[in-house]
């Protein structure tokens, strides 16, 4: 009987430390997803930016303003989803 629950005892400490590097390992990729959605709103900021810039801009071409006009609210929409997301606001499926 104190063989079986030594067994037991062994087997449980050896799933608890597997189960412990599976989690740190969730964690690292984690936090790499984390820094690589800052990295992605910091672009679309960015691109926000410009948008506004050349839509400020009297010499941008029509053209140039018509194309960059469409853009600038996929990126604020962009930006909303992300910031959502960064706050685990997202909706689940």
């Amino acid at each position: 009987m104190i063989n079986r629950l030594s067994l037991l005892e062994e087997a449980y400490a050896e799933e608890c430390e597997v189960a412990y590097e599976d989690m740190q390992e969730l964690l690292v990729l984690a936090r790499a997803m984390y820094d690589g959605l800052e990295h992605l709103i910091e672009d679309y900021e960015r691109r926000q930016r410009s948008a506004t810039t050349i839509l400020d801009d009297p010499n941008t071409t029509m053209e140039q303003r018509t194309r960059v006009h469409g853009k600038k609210p996929v990126y604020r929409d962009i930006l909303l989803e992300l910031d959502k997301i960064l706050k685990g606001e997202s909706e689940q499926p």
